[in-house]
C-alpha cells in the first residue's frame, strides 16, 4: 500500500488494486483513501433510501444500488451511500455505468467532503 500511495493511480490501476483490498477504498485525486465505518443511524438511513428507490423503480429499467462504485468525470472513484443506475449492468460489475442519482448521508464529520468535494465530483 505504501508504494501505491506514493504515486498517482489511474482509475484502471485503482480498480484492479482495490478489488484485492479489505476494506473498501475510494480514489481521490489519484490516491487511495480507506473508507471508514459508519454508524447504525447512517446504515439505517442509507438502507431506507435504497428501499424507497427499489419500490419506486419496480418495473422500470433503472436499478437501486448500495455498494457499486461511481467513476467520476474528475477521475475520482467514490462509493455513494445509495444510487440509481440506468446504465447497462452485468452481474460482475463493480461500478455503475449510468448513475443518475447519487445519495450521501451527511454527518458533521463528513459534511465538508460531502458538500464540497463529492458535489464537484
Amino acid at each position: 500500500m505504501a508504494d501505491q500511495a506514493m504515486q498517482r493511480m489511474s482509475v484502471d490501476d485503482f480498480l484492479a488494486w482495490e478489488a484485492r483490498q479489505e476494506p473498501n477504498y475510494e480514489l481521490v485525486d489519484g490516491q487511495p483513501v480507506m473508507m471508514t465505518g459508519g454508524t447504525a443511524a447512517h446504515d439505517i438511513l442509507r438502507g431506507s433510501v435504497n428501499i424507497a428507490f427499489r419500490q419506486a423503480l419496480r418495473g422500470r429499467p433503472c436499478r437501486a444500488h448500495l455498494d457499486l462504485k461511481v467513476v467520476c468525470p474528475s477521475g475520482n472513484v467514490r462509493y455513494p451511500d445509495a444510487q440509481i443506475d440506468c446504465g447497462p449492468t452485468t452481474p460482475g460489475d463493480v461500478a455503475a455505468h449510468g448513475p443518475v442519482v447519487v445519495v450521501e448521508v451527511v454527518s458533521p464529520s463528513s459534511q465538508v467532503t460531502d458538500y464540497i468535494a463529492k458535489v464537484r465530483n
